[in-house]
């Protein structure tokens, strides 16, 4: 399947109904999210010295939901 060529920032909802169908990569998610989100996502690839590619962005997006998950427990202890 093609991936999809965005333009602008999009829902959380949206961008991962469209990731979940193959839709856009992870890339896609992380720069058409927010510019928080992308920023963030720039930082964490510099201090990593990783390239700004799709592996980064899954390890990206894994970093973030650990981090909302963390959040969420220390919330409720």
């Amino acid at each position: 399947m093609e991936k999809r060529v965005l333009e602008g920032y999009h829902s959380e909802e949206t961008l991962q109904e469209m990731l979940h169908k193959g839709e856009i990569d992870h890339l896609t998610y992380v720069f058409h999210h927010s510019e928080e989100r992308r920023d963030a996502f720039i930082s964490f690839c510099s201090e990593r010295g990783l390239n700004k590619d799709e592996k980064a962005a899954q390890q990206f997006v894994e970093y973030q939901l650990n981090k909302e998950i963390e959040m969420h427990t220390e919330l409720l202890d």
